[in-house]
């Protein structure tokens, strides 16, 4: 076997580098005594790697395994860059002696790096290199170089402001693309994918092709969601630096396609008989429908769960059966929105199964000489724990065995996820004072723990502890008030410390405990004190008897507030069905609450579900609730019964409200309605239902109002000696709420007939054709009448708020009729009346002008589909500024086989649009199909979907500057057919 040395030996510089040589060598034999070593091969794969961060975050770090043969060598040095390399780690080629002759050695570099392999023929010898890089020694040395070139993972990342697209519009994004020898960005559908064109302004998805640039999306009309997507490469040999399908992705969604932003479970372990608070956050949806893949588990009915508020936020309580078997259910949640869109599904997993449970706890022996001794821990559990705790409760800070922190590492023989948690044991040893053990076993579904105590002969034991008449041993002791008495009795004890502490999530067991010595405490050996300020809903306590020997015994214990109940109450006290009740309580000590109702229905039981939090600093909670549809007159009694600690329990409480039938004005009206004179008597007549007060009010206050019975179901009022226009206002109301009507007795001229191109325009608007616009009118009581135009208010004004009238025409009589040429915008008119007592009315409404097509015709009948043809669509437009016409491709049923746009105003074959020409406008639009080849405008080929084509139709939106317009189609006649 050979002999290694291994040296430092200085080179050029002074420094140091390590040496791998062969013993046996003479120092003194000089380099010509020896042939100069060869190296025959020295090298290094992959040529490239990858070093950095790639695009899911993680560090990736590739290897170059260099390897070399060399004959001759004493001695062997590896340098990077010109530092030294450590050759400790090299494995050798030739049965693992040395790797002088032959070896091999990984290493990572993270920069690009030149390797350099010297030898020697001497072991106290080196290459010494000139400055102009050049070896000396030669007749002793001889060297070789590998280069490794190391490059960054390729990056890919897309940036929007916003990942909701309008199908109308194009909808652009950047795009970065970092170290990257060649990349391709798409569209990912489902496992197909679609790469984007680079300077394509037809396609789908095109690119700019630079590496940062914009990505543009066109033809979005019938898409609901697209996954942007790419692959990239760095180039590396080693295949680290690739970029692959999904690792980067960005989900766009049309707007108003529902989209869930956001799905939660909390918790997401849930042991058996447990619930889980489902959450989400979505947007554009009105409902969410929330599924499962086990059912059978599942104790609530998920259909209840879809509530969705405006700020797109919801949520519910899923009850877990009692029994089931251990398993993880995936929850899925759909959002759904108008016109039956939904959103993708969003799922997530909920655990679930038992929380741990300690069958047994013992210790043996149960009590040691006065010399101390070991003791043996043993227990049994059920549903195994993921930890597993046992501490000295008389040194509660040092954890004896815990699995999570390493300290269980030797009982369990080797590691902690090696651990039996079922049935095991555990020997504490050199046990000398008497010692309370705690058991801790946990999970995510829960925890359980147990006390045992072994106790030295001749020590102190506390033999009885009782709060309130209560035995603490067994459990915490539940009290009604902010102090309780303790009692105790001790043997072999000299006096008594008391100690309080706040009770941590994981009880008065856990070693986390800061205790507070009880000052006014009495210290007897055995008696009673009474232990105060219980003003919170638990406290840990900790009685200590003290002996001879520094010998003490301790027990821990639990004092828990009685959940209490101060308060429920229910606004308002009289609603009708389908109102809104705030419930309100106040329960001190309590953690939750359930709210039942009686008669069952009268509220639904998933707005019952939500009414169960209390607030832990000032232990109020509230909720809203719906009286539902249909529920019968009368009382409701809402039931509150207030949960505490440890599954304590106080009420119910009970709050009454009551159901009954809002009133309701059947009719309401004044006779005349119009007054042909100055001054008239009228009268106001009604009638309601299920009412106890009427009041009639007119412009300036009250001035009728009655209880009585008779009158409130119906009646009449007469008003002497009116001279004014006047609106009455009747409200009828009962316990339950109101209902009101309005009447108006008009004085002085009115408008009884208005009509613009035959329309009714006296409900504020009318629509016409851009053109001429005739306005006629009838009144009443009216002498004179103008008619005048002002634009249309900006904002949500309307037209009674329009200002800058201009005056159209006046007319000498009340009836009259105009018309207005040439109109080609939208406009506010009014008509104002007037008499010759004074007397004067008006009224406004809105003129909507829409441009119309009046024709549009195709030139030929059919095309040859082999071969391809021209179709051009002639259209005549009037008040026409935009237009889009479209292809349809159908097949022999009508079905849609594909469609494109052909035209756009800014593409026409012939003609112009101008929008203020109210004379007709006519253009011509070029459609010319290819014959073989693929993609749009193509119609022969098996492969494209053109080939199901039977006939094409042609549809043109058009619209005016206003935005005013409309869509029309071909007529059948003018539709082409394809020859095959």
């Amino acid at each position: 076997m050979k002999c290694l040395k291994r040296w430092w030996t200085p080179v050029v510089g002074s420094t140091l580098i390590a040496v791998v040589a062969a013993c046996g060598g003479d120092p003194t034999e000089t380099t010509q005594d020896r042939p100069a070593p060869q190296i025959h091969a020295f090298d290094g794969a992959p040529s490239s790697i990858t070093s950095g961060t790639n695009v899911r975050g993680n560090n990736v770090q590739g290897e170059v395994l260099l390897e070399w043969d060399v004959e001759g060598a004493a001695s062997i040095a590896l340098f990077a860059n010109g530092d030294p390399v450590d050759l400790s780690g090299c494995e050798s080629a030739d049965d693992g002696e040395d790797c002088l002759a032959a070896g091999s050695i990984s290493l990572s570099p993270d920069e690009p790096t030149t390797y350099r392999l010297d030898s020697v023929n001497h072991e106290e010898l080196s290459c010494v290199f000139r400055d102009s890089g050049e070896v000396s020694n030669l007749s002793a040395c001889d060297s070789a170089i590998v280069d490794v070139d190391v490059m960054a993972p390729a990056l890919l990342s897309f940036h929007s402001d916003t990942d909701r697209f309008d199908q109308d519009h194009e909808f652009v994004i950047s795009y970065e693309v970092e170290h990257a020898l060649e990349f391709e960005l798409g569209i990912l559908d489902g496992d197909d994918f679609e790469a984007c064109e680079v300077d394509s302004s037809t396609s789908r998805c095109s690119i700019d092709g630079d590496d940062a640039g914009q990505l543009t999306l066109r033809d979005l009309e019938e898409v609901e969601s697209i996954l942007l997507t790419g692959w990239a490469s760095n180039g590396a040999d080693d295949g680290l630096g690739e970029v692959e399908l999904g690792d980067v992705t960005l989900e766009l969604s049309a707007l108003g396609t529902p989209i869930v932003r956001a799905f939660d479970a909390d918790p997401s372990h849930v042991a058996f008989g447990g619930s889980s608070e489902f959450s989400w956050h979505v947007e554009d949806a009105n409902s969410v429908e929330l599924t499962s893949d086990a059912d059978v588990v599942i104790a609530s009915d998920l259909s209840e769960c879809f509530d969705v508020d405006t700020n797109g936020e919801g949520g519910c309580e899923v009850h877990f059966a009692e029994e089931a078997p251990e398993m993880t259910i995936t929850f899925t949640l759909v959002a759904h929105g108008d016109e039956g869109k939904e959103s993708s599904p969003m799922e997530i997993p909920v655990v679930l199964g038992a929380a741990p449970e300690i069958v047994s706890f013992d210790i043996d022996p149960v009590q040691l000489p006065e010399t101390g001794g070991d003791v043996t821990l043993s227990w049994e559990t059920v549903s195994e724990p993921s930890r597993l705790m046992i501490i000295d409760d008389a040194d509660p800070a040092n954890t004896l065995l815990d699995t999570d922190d390493g300290t269980g590492i030797e009982y369990c023989q080797s590691s902690a996820d090696e651990c039996d948690f079922e049935a095991d044991s555990f020997v504490v040893a050199d046990v000398e004072v008497n010692t309370q053990f705690t058991l801790v076993v946990s999970s995510p579904l829960g925890s359980d723990s147990s006390n045992i105590s072994v106790t030295i002969e001749g020590a102190p034991a506390i033999t009885s502890l009782e709060v309130d008449g209560q035995d603490v041993v067994l459990g915490p002791a539940m009290v009604d008030a902010a102090s309780a008495d303790l009692t105790w009795t001790t043997e072999e004890t000299d006096s008594t410390e008391l100690f309080r502490a706040e009770r941590p999530d994981d009880g008065c067991s856990s070693p986390d405990l800061d205790w507070e010595e009880v000052e006014d405490f009495s210290g007897e050996a055995s008696g009673s004190d009474q232990i105060s300020d219980l003003d919170v809903m638990h406290l840990c306590f900790r009685l200590r008897a003290l002996g001879e020997a520094d010998q003490s015994a301790s027990a821990i214990f639990e004092v828990v507030r009685h959940p209490e109940i101060e308060s429920f109450d229910a606004a308002p006290q009289t609603l009708q069905t389908g109102d809104q009740l705030n419930l309100d309580w106040v329960a001190p000590f309590a953690t939750e609450v359930e709210i039942s109702v009686s008669p069952q229905g009268s509220v639904s039981a998933s707005d019952l579900g939500e009414c169960s939090d209390v607030d832990e600093s000032d232990h109020s909670g509230s909720c809203e609730v719906t009286i539902q549809p249909g529920s019968p007159a009368g009382d409701v009694t809402f039931s509150l019964i207030a949960y505490g600690f440890d599954e304590s329990e106080v009420g119910p409480e009970h709050t009454v409200i009551t159901i009954g039938s809002a009133p309701e004005v059947l009719s309401f009206g004044s006779n005349p309605s119009t007054a042909p004179t100055e001054v008239a008597d009228i009268t106001l007549s009604w009638s309601t239902t299920d009412g106890v007060e009427v009041s009639i009010s007119d412009d300036d206050g009250e001035i009728f109002f009655s209880d009585d019975a008779a009158e409130v179901a119906g009646g009449q009022h007469i008003v002497q000696d009116l001279d004014a226009t006047t609106t009455w206002t009747l409200v009828v109301s009962n316990q339950y709420g109101s209902d009101s009507a309005s009447a108006t007795t008009f004085f002085g001229p009115a408008v009884e007939s208005l009509e613009v191109n035959g329309e009714d325009a006296l409900g504020g608007e009318a629509t016409v054709l851009t053109g001429d616009v005739f306005f006629e009118w009838t009144t009443s009581n009216a002498d004179e009448s103008e008619l005048e135009r002002a634009d249309i208010p900006g904002g949500d004004d309307g037209c009674e708020d329009a200002d800058g009238w201009e005056l159209l025409e006046s007319f000498s009589t009340g009836d009259g009729d105009f018309t207005e040429a040439d109109v080609v915008e939208n406009g506010c008119y009014r008509l104002s009346l007037s008499n010759n007592a004074g007397q004067s009315s008006a009224v406004t409404f809105l003129v909507t002008e829409v441009p119309y097509l009046t024709s549009m015709t195709t030139n030929v009948d059919s095309i040859d589909g082999e071969n391809g043809g021209t179709v051009t669509v002639e259209m005549s437009f009037v008040g026409v500024s935009d237009i889009t016409v479209r292809a349809w491709y159908r097949d022999e049923d009508g079905n849609d086989v594909d469609d494109t746009v052909i035209c756009t105003q800014n593409n026409l074959n012939s003609g112009s649009l101008d929008a203020s020409n109210t004379d007709e406008d006519t253009v011509t639009c070029t459609h010319t199909m290819d014959g073989p080849c693929t993609g749009l405008g193509c119609l022969a080929t098996s492969d494209d979907p053109h080939s199901d084509t039977d006939y094409i139709e042609y549809e043109v939106e058009f619209a005016d500057p206003e935005g005013d317009g409309g869509v029309e189609i071909t007529d059948e006649g003018e539709n082409v057919g394809v020859d095959w």
